[in-house]
């Protein structure tokens, strides 16, 4: 159970949760993603309750506010490695050419242009975490 959580971060700064295990740092993730709701008190985001939020507008927040790595990296295993790009971009209502830019411009920063077409399970792990990193911005 968590109690009486209050902390900032500002914009630039990282921030390291650590603690032994069942102590609730993945919990408290959890709460800040908005993957889960607290049940009594609320998160803000940015000055904004999101705990509140209605889901769509949490996803919303979630991805332009916020990134995680995961340690599975949360990627679509069976499409191709442009299509796992894509995906978290289509909650910001871009327009096609600006999608291609964007999808065009993180497969050059990791260096993976060449796999864009590859299906996720074939690509190496380092590959896996890089392209989950990029794909959040």
């Amino acid at each position: 159970m968590l109690e009486n959580i209050n902390f900032e971060i500002s914009s630039g700064e990282f921030c390291i949760l650590k603690g032994v295990s069942g102590s609730g740092k993945t919990t408290l993730l959890s709460f800040i993603a908005s993957f889960e709701r607290p049940s009594e008190e609320v998160v803000y985001i940015v000055n904004e309750p999101i705990s509140k939020f209605l889901d769509l507008h949490q996803s919303k927040l979630r991805n332009e506010k916020i990134g995680f790595v995961f340690q599975s990296f949360n990627l679509f295993e069976d499409m191709s490695v442009r299509d796992n790009v894509t995906i978290p971009l289509i909650p910001r209502r871009l327009q096609s050419d600006a999608v291609e830019v964007k999808i065009k411009n993180a497969l050059e920063l990791v260096n993976i242009t060449h796999k864009k077409d590859e299906i996720v399970h074939n690509i190496s792990g380092k590959e896996k975490q890089i392209l989950h990193i990029k794909r959040m911005k």
